[in-house]
């Protein structure tokens, strides 16, 4: 069976069945297989980039290295233009 073949067959078990309960099983079960599949994007970056980002978001606690919201406005006002 083709994955056309089977995404048909399993709309068409969904669409069968109307009991919440089984299909909130379902939807989780279906959701949790899906993204253990997915790869991390994390993991695909490479190890300085990682490192850099890493150093960012540590950085970013920082209240030292925060900008004030009107600041960046004033300073972006040009892009913000509609």
């Amino acid at each position: 069976m083709n994955a056309l073949a089977i995404k048909v067959e399993m709309f068409e078990i969904l669409s069968q069945t109307h009991d919440e309960e089984v299909l909130q099983k379902l939807y989780k079960t279906m959701k949790e297989v899906f993204e253990a599949t997915q790869p991390d994007w994390w993991d695909e970056l490479p190890v300085e980039q990682q490192k850099r980002l890493q150093k960012s978001i540590e950085e970013s606690y920082d209240p030292k290295n925060l900008i004030d919201h009107e600041v960046m406005k004033k300073k972006h006002a040009q892009w913000l233009k509609k």
